[in-house]
């Protein structure tokens, strides 16, 4: 974990060549307007706060263990 940790940093790093991590980061969302979808009466949605997600991609080799 700690190894992991230290190479999140880098935004994408390899597990012994089964897997491989990809950060990805996604912007904030400012508040809007629209309408509710049942009653149709005009309301204003909440901003979404920014997020950091880690994608697991598997490899060649783990693909082919899998098989």
């Amino acid at each position: 974990m700690a190894v992991a940790r230290g190479e999140i940093k880098k935004r994408q790093f390899q597990i012994s060549s089964r897997a491989q991590l990809e950060v990805e980061e996604e912007g904030c969302l400012s508040c809007k307007e629209g309408h509710h979808p049942f009653t149709k009466d005009p309301c204003v949605f909440k901003a979404k706060l920014a997020s950091t997600t880690v994608k697991v991609h598997a490899m060649k080799k783990l693909k082919e263990a899998l098989n």
